[in-house]
């Protein structure tokens, strides 16, 4: 005897309708109907419950001859793990693109060369930028060694002044278009205050 027809026959037998088997069970109507008709077959944990609830042998029940149940909550439980396993690759994906893009924004954004070397949405174009013709330096102390005939090593302390990076406008276009960048400079030569980016 098939699942839905057993269920079909206990429930009337109990004198349940299908609307108060459903409201005991927290099911809807039409779920106790698709169970009777065959058209689903309730969860492992279900019919455990049903079978308390309608007072049959789930054992006797699940090896019956003639019906498919088992073969269907096979095929179910083989799905819900694909899917998990899908679920769970895609999700990774999502990660690993995220993080892919995070890196490549903050390259972008500290205008970090490693980084932007590998930035595949990044275009490689030329530009020309105008440099101010002074950089603004900054007075750095450092220490230099020096060692004599007599192999005495000596430290002076040295005051350099270092050129500061310089903000420019690089042009891509003869129509103005381009952006602002950030230059680490040395000494720009008189009339030649010009870049090639």
């Amino acid at each position: 005897m098939e699942l839905g027809q057993k269920l079909k026959e206990r429930r009337i037998t109990l004198g349940k309708t299908q609307q108060q088997m459903a409201t005991e069970l927290h099911v809807t109507r039409q779920t106790v109907s698709h169970w009777e008709n065959n058209d689903t077959y309730p969860s492992l944990d279900m019919l455990v419950t049903l079978s308390d609830y309608l007072c049959f042998s789930l054992d006797t029940t699940l090896k019956e001859k003639g019906t498919d149940m088992i073969d269907s909550i096979n095929k179910e439980l083989i799905a819900g793990k694909r899917y998990k396993k899908i679920v769970w690759q895609l999700a990774i994906l999502a990660i690993v693109f995220l993080f892919f893009i995070a890196i490549l924004t903050y390259g972008r954004a500290t205008q970090n060369q490693l980084i932007d070397r590998f930035n595949p949405f990044l275009k490689e174009t030329y530009g020309y930028a105008l440099l101010p013709e002074k950089v603004a330096t900054k007075k750095v102390r450092e220490a230099q060694q020096s060692t004599d005939a007599n192999g005495k090593t000596t430290t002076k302390k040295v005051v350099l002044d270092m050129p500061q990076p310089v903000d420019a406008y690089v042009y891509s276009d003869i129509f103005g278009a381009g952006e602002w960048l950030k230059f680490q400079v040395g000494t720009i030569p008189k009339g030649h205050n010009y870049a090639v980016v």
